[in-house]
């Protein structure tokens, strides 16, 4: 593990910011690339990235502060300010994130759906490249396994949701292009808001396989000893699966009268 990275002797820079800040740049780039291929306002993706990163920030701290170790936090409150040695938690600031878009959307009186197709691939991405900061800093640790890709004798679980991202990443790029060839899709794609609830659904997936692997500090279980995150990634799963499938039975309501 790399949790800092030592510029000199005497100074050090920890891992897991650099990569983050370097994860966020990068997905601005992108989302603002996106936005113009799209024909979409620049000025309101940075509106929308600026209230993203501010709100995902406050919500991933938060979580993790008054869910995952709340104890620690009071016996030493100093510490919540402490963020550059970690300690956050993804659908915490995923909630707040979405939260702070949506009210911004609102408030600009635009739709929310389109907005979101367009965060989707970058929330992907940014997912994947933020849990290689994971893996430097030595967080979010797996059971122990003796598997031949093992670290320090455990499962490398952030390698996995940076591996499991990349492939819902190209599913996304990959139905976006269908989207754009042919906009009618058993998928419904060519609706607003439907690429966002795509990913919902695959990150749920693949988040629901991580939760099985993982054995740090996850807050208390829940019902059927599940943690938060795994009940999180359920609703993620069963909201996109129950989207999904209205939209079939209404085209094949639709295709039937039109016959």
């Amino acid at each position: 593990m790399y949790p800092e990275i030592h510029l000199t002797s005497e100074f050090s820079l920890p891992t897991y910011l650099v990569t983050v800040s370097l994860t966020y740049c990068l997905g601005l780039l992108w989302l603002v690339r996106r936005a113009a291929r799209k024909d979409m306002d620049r000025a309101t993706s940075l509106d929308l990235a600026l209230a993203v990163m501010v709100g995902g920030f406050l919500g991933a701290r938060l979580f993790h502060v008054f869910y995952e170790l709340p104890e620690y936090y009071r016996a030493h409150p100093i510490e919540i300010f402490k963020f550059w040695n970690g300690g956050f938690v993804f659908y915490g600031g995923a909630f707040l994130a979405f939260a702070s878009g949506f009210a911004l959307i609102k408030w600009k009186r635009q739709q929310a759906g389109p907005w979101a197709d367009l965060f989707a691939p970058v929330a992907a991405l940014g997912y994947a490249l933020g849990r290689i900061g994971c893996l430097l800093n030595g967080c979010c640790y797996g059971k122990y396994c003796d598997l031949p890709w093992n670290i320090n004798g455990r499962h490398p679980a952030p390698a996995y949701a940076t591996l499991l991202e990349f492939c819902i990443l190209g599913i996304l790029l990959f139905c976006e292009r269908i989207q754009s060839r042919s906009p009618k899709t058993w998928l419904s794609l060519n609706q607003p808001g439907r690429l966002f609830v795509l990913w919902m659904g695959l990150h749920g997936i693949s988040r629901l396989f991580l939760e099985s692997v993982r054995a740090d500090e996850r807050g208390p279980s829940l019902i059927f000893d599940l943690s938060i995150s795994s009940w999180i990634s359920l609703i993620f799963v069963g909201f996109s699966v129950v989207v999904f499938l209205r939209d079939f039975i209404l085209n094949m309501r639709s295709s039937s009268v039109s016959i």
